[in-house]
């Protein structure tokens, strides 16, 4: 496939930033997006009442994924700043948001909805009973949200043992590509690197200029600096991704609710 032309990548960048930035409210109503009581959202809601219901769930995820992208739009728009790592942090957590939304909405039947909701809250309240480890707290902020996990579980007919297994945001990123075929791992696993000063993807996203005034017999210095056609490719990814995760969602607060 022929790589699309500087031009053509700005271009698509314009449109990503124009996307997020009508997506992104610094203060969101609460009404902007109403969930029809007859939707499939609705009675989802209503399996999961007593914890964290899932629209809750979906709109606090896509909500970081939007503060995130909106982030590397205001960096390069707003402050005409173009870094070499830190705008792939932001990339990275919005691929990772947007996904674990589109990834909690997927499932076809209302019991898996539940299910993968009850795995993302009890997901949160380990980490949280981990932020607090060595305090008196952990166990109780632990317990308490374990509580309310089961009694979800046992009114949705969903064994403990699912309702708690582990998220893998692999294994999330791996569906989503299966479904749509994004990129979104590799997009992910680039930004990672970048993130954490890899050199295998600082090498591939990075522009390179050897400076030959300071090479040595056994070391060659170069500049790396940062290349904005590579960035919006990455961040295309995070924004289609976010996409799907807001079309499915729309999906499923609007439409007349199915029997499962």
């Amino acid at each position: 496939m022929e790589r699309p032309s500087t031009e053509e990548i700005h271009r698509v960048l314009r449109e990503d930033f124009r996307i997020i930035s009508d997506l992104f409210e610094t203060d969101p109503s609460p009404d902007r997006w109403p969930i029809d009581p007859n939707s499939s959202l609705a009675l989802d809601d209503t399996a999961t009442w007593a914890f964290d219901p899932i629209s809750s769930q979906f709109e606090g995820l896509a909500h970081a994924a939007m503060d995130n992208l909106h982030g590397v739009k205001s960096m390069i728009i707003d402050a005409s700043a173009i870094h070499t790592f830190a705008e792939y942090a932001m990339v990275r957590a919005g691929i990772e948001a947007a996904a674990m939304g589109w990834w909690l909405l997927a499932p076809t039947t209302r019991r898996e909805r539940c299910t993968r909701s009850l795995r993302m809250f009890w997901k949160d309240a380990c980490d949280g009973s981990q932020a607090l480890s060595g305090s008196n707290h952990a166990d109780d902020y632990r317990e308490r949200r374990r509580d309310h996990l089961l009694e979800v579980a046992k009114r949705n007919d969903i064994a403990p043992g699912d309702a708690m297994a582990r998220i893998g945001t692999t294994k999330v990123l791996q569906e989503l590509d299966h479904r749509h075929d994004l990129g979104a791992l590799l997009v992910w696993r680039a930004a990672s690197g970048m993130v954490h000063g890899r050199r295998w993807s600082t090498f591939a996203l990075s522009d390179m200029e050897q400076d030959d005034s300071r090479r040595g017999p056994d070391m060659m210095h170069v500049k790396i600096t940062g290349n904005t056609e590579r960035l919006a490719m990455a961040y295309h990814i995070a924004c289609l991704t976010l996409q799907e995760a807001m079309r499915l969602f729309h999906l499923r607060r609007s439409l007349p609710a199915c029997s499962s």
